[in-house]
């Protein structure tokens, strides 16, 4: 492996002539100029994690609500009522099953599928919103758009769209019950 800084060849990860140390812990993309990525800046240290889908256990626990707690609520809570809505017609289609008990088992089967697609899809998804946001930022301001993108990036807290989604999830099945009472 040769050294970036000076070009020599480069033993454990440390240049023995210039000094230079490589980071190991993440994953640094470079476009060709060198620069690092409106992306990398954004993410920071979970750049490398949301990038290589290391984070697997949250994105199947929350489903479509992971986007949500990563700042795209509007986003989020709309694939969460699409989801809501293709479980709803599945097992409808599948407690009209003809053989016994076969119903239960493609219901098992389709949550287990619906969480890999989800594990799956959700950094896609998430990382393509994040860019299309950034270039919206990068076009309106030109000439500062990158320390805009870092003050967004520092003050964006997974814990609070956590609570969000977490009442958003209370608050919708109790209006949806309310409308059911309502109608009949």
């Amino acid at each position: 492996m040769k050294c970036p800084k000076c070009g020599k060849n480069i033993k454990k990860n440390y240049c023995m002539f210039c000094g230079y140390m490589l980071d190991t812990g993440n994953y640094i993309d470079k476009n060709k100029k060198g620069e690092v990525t409106l992306l990398e800046t954004y993410l920071g240290y979970k750049y490398d994690r949301i990038v290589r889908s290391k984070n697997w256990l949250s994105t199947m626990l929350l489903g479509p609500l992971y986007i949500s707690v990563k700042g795209f609520m509007i986003q989020g809570l709309l694939l969460f009522l699409l989801d809501l809505f293709l479980f709803y017609c599945f097992f409808t289609f599948n407690n009209y099953f003809p053989l016994p008990g076969f119903g239960l088992i493609l219901n098992i089967l389709l949550i287990v599928t619906n969480r890999v697609i989800w594990m799956t899809l959700d950094n896609m998804v998430y990382i393509k919103l994040l860019e299309r946001k950034l270039n919206k930022i990068k076009e309106s301001n030109p000439d500062n758009y990158r320390e805009i993108i870092d003050n967004i990036s520092r003050s964006h807290n997974d814990i609070y769209s956590l609570i969000i989604v977490i009442g958003l999830l209370v608050l919708i099945p109790t209006i949806i019950l309310s409308l059911y009472i309502l109608v009949k």
